[in-house]
Parts: structure tokens; sequence; C-alpha cells
């Protein structure tokens, strides 16, 4: 099986020389092309992009922009949906479980709905760090108290749905069933170009003179107007910036482009330069004092607030990584389509091989042929295989284990609705990894060998018994590397 618009390999030639790369929904990669050096623009002067699946030729142009819009637009499902699929949420269960006296207070908790049971169990606790997330198993299995959640709005983050989930309190406090609405928002990145409503800002907002001003070091922070510390209301629209959006990504009020995609940009030390700069809820629609919660404080004394419920928001991120900037690929002026990878839930196996991750429900991601990830890992040296922090150089990743051979997964249906599909799992390819071992040869017998009967040859000698003939002179691009047809 594979997806209709799957990720693709790609040889991208620049400056003279050829690059080996994949396209896919997140981006693109190119082995020794840096592309934050390359200037925005679409298209790149002196960029092309050829596809490389056996028998295709297509050609592309490579659009690029230091900077990202999203547009995140509201989905509903039902609670029965989310059914054994583990998702995060940051609450204190100080006396709202049983069953297991660990889960306790305030946590980056991963909790589950059982359907057949109808009710929310916390079978992990999260930690993440720059290295990323790892799940620690809650054995046994903690059950949420009846009604804790009933009357509260709860919100998650689920991967299986894209990012931030919210289940809303049920009517009259009743018990939540399968039945349940739960909202999650999917995205779609935004070429530069794309016709866009004007966009306003109350939190979490920089301007181009905030950006140049947090770059020089002259000021502490990146977001204008007080936006940096402030949330969901504002005393007026001064505390606000309004955008457009233009072939030259986000503009600010002036029309200067919010983009600061180099890593030299940063501040030393600052958090900003490793994972970028990314606006708050960007709306299309002014903010005014009638989003306040009617009779709250905020309605009281005239604040704007946002809208408690958007059915479609923007953000704007740019940075030097490239998750933080667009890229596009275009084929007789159309944009090129990559479908997202779709979440796959998976129970590892119990036994030893599978540590600590033994039993836990994870998600894994498919995003093609051939193209399965999330298993979670770790880093080592390309050098000597020892473990690595992964933020460092010249690291690889590595799977913490292997899914068995002929293991049996369920591909949700689309939009997770539609009968679900089966996918059999089974390794494309594999490798050994070995560690240095000082010390183990040192006691090792080394014996001399005496030559083979014949003695040595020269296979560049004409006179040689093994001459190999006259090099031939290549005139063509090779037809197949590494055993793939080009």
């Amino acid at each position: 099986m594979d997806q209709a618009h799957p990720g693709i390999p790609v040889l991208a030639s620049y400056g003279g020389n050829s690059y080996y790369g994949f396209a896919n929904y997140w981006g693109m990669n190119f082995g020794g092309l840096d592309l934050s050096t390359v200037a925005d623009g679409y298209p790149i002067p002196g960029l092309t992009v050829t596809d490389q699946r056996q028998n295709n030729t297509t050609s592309y142009q490579l659009g690029k922009f230091g900077g990202k819009l999203t547009r995140w637009s509201q989905q509903t499902a039902t609670l029965g949906a989310l059914d054994g699929i583990p998702f995060s949420v940051g609450y204190d269960l100080t006396g709202l479980t049983s069953g297991n006296s660990i889960v306790t207070g305030a946590n980056d908790w991963m909790i589950q709905w059982n359907s057949a049971s109808a009710n929310f169990t916390v079978v992990g606790i999260q930690s993440c760090s720059n290295n990323g997330c790892v799940v620690t198993n809650v054995t046994p299995v903690a059950t949420v108290n009846a009604g804790a959640f009933d009357a509260i709005a709860i919100s998650g983050f689920a991967n299986s749905y894209g990012g931030n989930i919210t289940i809303p309190p049920t009517s009259g406090g009743a018990a939540h069933a399968a039945g349940d609405p739960i909202f999650y928002f999917t995205q779609t990145a935004i070429v530069p170009g794309t016709s866009v409503p004007t966009l306003y800002c109350l939190n979490q907002c920089p301007t181009a003179t905030q950006l140049a001003g947090f770059s020089n070091g002259t000021l502490s922070t990146p977001f204008a107007n007080g936006t940096d510390s402030q949330w969901f209301s504002a005393p007026n629209s001064s505390g606000t910036v309004t955008y457009t959006f233009g072939v030259s990504g986000l503009l600010d009020p002036s029309a200067a482009p919010i983009i600061l995609e180099q890593a030299n940009q940063y501040p030393s030390g600052s958090n900003y330069a490793q994972n970028g700069i990314q606006t708050g809820m960007l709306f299309t629609t002014p903010l005014t004092t009638a989003n306040c919660p009617a009779g709250g404080p905020d309605a009281a004394i005239g604040n704007i607030c946002e809208p408690a419920n958007p059915t479609t928001y923007y953000t704007w991120q740019t940075g030097p990584q490239q998750w933080n900037q667009s890229l596009w690929l275009t084929t007789n002026g159309s944009v090129v389509p990559f479908d997202p990878p779709q979440n796959i839930p998976y129970t590892v196996p119990s036994g030893a091989a599978y540590g600590s991750w033994a039993g836990l429900p994870i998600l894994l991601q498919f995003n093609g042929f051939g193209n399965l990830s999330g298993i979670p890992g770790y880093c080592v040296s390309a050098v000597d295989n020892s473990v690595q922090n992964c933020n460092g150089s010249n690291v690889v990743y590595m799977p913490m284990f292997s899914i068995p051979d002929g293991t049996i997964l369920s591909l949700p249906g689309l939009n997770l609705s539609g009968p679900p599909t089966p996918l059999i799992v089974k390794a494309l390819n594999g490798e050994i990894l070995l560690a240095l071992a000082p010390g183990q040869c040192t006691s090792m017998p080394l014996a001399a060998q005496a030559l083979p009967s014949g003695g040595l040859h020269d296979p560049s000698n004409p006179s040689d018994s093994e001459y190999l003939g006259v090099m031939p002179t290549v005139t063509a691009a090779p037809k197949v590397i590494n055993g793939v047809v080009q």
C-alpha cells in the first residue's frame, strides 16, 4: 500500500554540483546542501530539482522563504474514536485517581479513554528534553475517578490528531460516553503569495523592528507591544499587531517581512536560536470585547479578547531550522502536494528486547511505502557507536527496537472514519552496529602468512596476466547508484 501523494527521492542541481535528497510533507533535505544558506525566493535562481523515481523524469522548481504560515482548521470526532489512543495532559491529579499511588500531583500524564469501561485511565508519565520525549510506564494503570473530568474541558496533545485536542465538559455534569464530541485541528502549510485575510494577533506578536532589536541585543524579546506576556486578553488594540500575507510572507503594519532565519542572527545562548520564533494564534476577524466571556472580569473592564473556540486560526514561525521555513516544489506552475503522515496506534510487545517500552501503547507514523517511523530511540556516534546526545555533531539516530516482521498494523480510515486498512510490516533493510572493544584483540596470536602462489599482480599493467584493460571514458551520468536505477 502507498499514499496518494507520498514523499519522493529527488536530485537538486545547484552551483555546478548535484545533491541527492528527499521531499515530503515535512520539507526537503539534500545531502551536502544547506538550504538555509540559499537566498529566499521563487523560483530559486540556478537551482533545479528532478524526480528520482524509476521511469520518472519530472523537473521541479523550488521555492523557499525563511518563515512559514500554517492554517489550523477545527475538526470534530467522537470520544469513541480516541479509544485506546494515548494523549498527554498537564494536570494536577491529586485525589482524582485510584489504583496506583504514584499517580498524584501535577505532571505531564499520558491518558487513554476506554470505551468498554467508559472511563479514563492513566498509563504513563511523559518527560521531554532536547533529546525528545520519553514515556515511563505506569504499572498498574490508574483509573480516573468517575466524574473527575465531566465538568471541565480536557485540553491535551494527541499525535494521532495532529496536535492539540479538546474534550468539552459534558452537559449537566453527565458521565462521559463514547459518543461525546471532541475537537482537534488539522494543519495546512500556506505557500507565500496565497490569498489570506488580514490577521490579528494578541499573544507573541513580533514586528520587524522588534526582531532587529532582539537580534542586535538592544531588546530582550522578539515580541512587540507587550504581547510576550499577554494571554487571551488585552486592555485595548494597542496591545495587538495586525499582519498581512503576500509573496514576501508575513508582513507587519509597516509592510516589513517577519523573518529571522539565520542562526547567527540570534543572541548567543537564546532558546530561539534552536527552536525559532512562533506567534500565538492569528485570527481573521478583529479582536473585540464581544469575545470576552459575558459577566467575566475582562468584559467588565472593557478588555478585548481572543475568540474562545475558533474554527480556524493561523500561526507564523521563522527560524534557522527547516521546520521554521517554507519549502515547496512546483511543476507547470502548480504546487506539488504531499500527504501528511497517517498515525497508527501500536502496542509494543512484552519482553526484555523492548526495554522500558514493553507493553506500552505508542503511535507510529506511516508516510508512504517504506516509511514507517515513530519508534522511540537514541543517538550514537557515527565513529564508534557510543551513545551520544542527539544535539551533538556526527551522530546517528537509532531505534530502541524493531517491529517483528509479519506484524499486522491497522491504519485508521481517512479522518478517523471508515474501515481501517490492515498493513503487514516487513523490514526492507537492516544493519548491525559494532562497538569498539579496546584491549580485546591484544591476546590474539598473529601468524605470518605466505603469499599466494604466482606472486603479486598489477591489474593496470598491460603485460600482467590479470590486466583489466583500458579504463573506459565516462560520457554520461550513471544509470544505477547503489542498486537504484536512475
